[in-house]
């Protein structure tokens, strides 16, 4: 384990961030922060601002996590911007610290000392990260087996990559606008909680998916259930009360039997009128069933 340290470790949320690594450069002990756009074997492609370079994979780590200020002890280890390479950090060692400023001594080939303040310094992340035998990250690619979740990502391509890649930390989240599939580039337990989440989201597309269908499946059944309705015949008619449960029958067993030799749609009879309600798809059906 390496030590922690003197400042804040916490990650910031890259949802729609580019993916930041630093590649290192050995000689000079000076890390040079790129953008990972994809991996093969044991090869990294980074974009250093100036072109695409394959690099091997032991020259590349993930950048730096950020930090509140410090105060560096003399002849402890750090990483410093030089002066006209702002973007680059360089390996030094603490020679002075006095009022705020630090007077740093580099260590690689390059050689010679600046006086700096905060922010131009951090700790030395190389010296208190844990040694490496295999490559940091991975690509893996997700398929989608379901087009209508694969058109759904598209659709909603940004507010997925904002959850997954904050809530998994994979450097690179990509949806193929053709093909079926997600590209993701990062450490392998990121991506394993990518496809997590991903197959969440699939989930939740597919539910969302089969809900509509049902919808519409009954709002088509209401929908025809009501135009049958409004192009029915109605008939009503006065009974005796003391007729009610011969009309009825046994449990209803008449005017079951009426409605099905007739093949009208409702018989009910309605005990505070007392009366009657025949509905069918035709005259001659509920008459056929008034006189059953």
């Amino acid at each position: 384990e390496g030590r922690e340290f003197a400042c804040s470790a916490s990650m910031p949320a890259k949802s729609q961030r580019a993916p930041v690594v630093e590649v290192v450069d050995d000689k000079a002990l000076s890390y040079t922060p790129g953008t990972l756009k994809d991996i093969r074997q044991s090869k990294y492609l980074i974009d250093l601002g100036g072109g695409d370079q394959w690099v091997d994979w032991q020259r590349v780590r993930e950048a730096a996590p950020p930090c509140t200020e410090f105060i560096p002890q003399p002849d402890s280890i750090i990483e410093v911007r030089k002066a006209g390479a702002e973007e680059v950090w360089f390996e030094a060692k603490v020679k002075s610290v006095k009022g705020g400023y630090t007077v740093a001594v580099f260590l690689g080939s390059g050689g010679g000392e600046e006086i700096v303040e905060w922010p131009h310094f951090r700790p030395a992340y190389s010296r208190v990260a844990p040694a490496r035998s295999r490559p940091p990250f991975v690509k893996q690619v997700f398929q989608l087996t379901d087009s209508r979740v694969h058109e759904w990502f598209k659709a909603n391509e940004q507010r997925v990559v904002s959850d997954v890649v904050s809530k998994s930390k994979v450097l690179a989240f990509e949806v193929d606008r053709d093909v079926h599939q997600i590209k993701l580039l990062g450490a392998e337990k990121a991506c394993a909680t990518a496809k997590m989440l991903i197959e969440l989201h699939g989930k939740h597309v597919g539910d969302m998916a089969r809900v509509h269908s049902e919808r519409e499946q009954l709002s088509a059944k209401l929908q025809h259930e009501r135009e049958r309705l409004t192009a029915s015949f109605r008939l009503e008619f006065p009974v005796d009360k003391e007729l009610i449960g011969l009309v009825v029958g046994k449990g209803g067993a008449t005017v079951r039997s009426a409605q099905k030799a007739a093949g009208v749609d409702k018989v009910e009879v309605d005990p505070d009128g007392p009366r009657v309600v025949i509905v069918g798809p035709s005259q001659e059906s509920i008459e056929a069933a008034r006189e059953l």
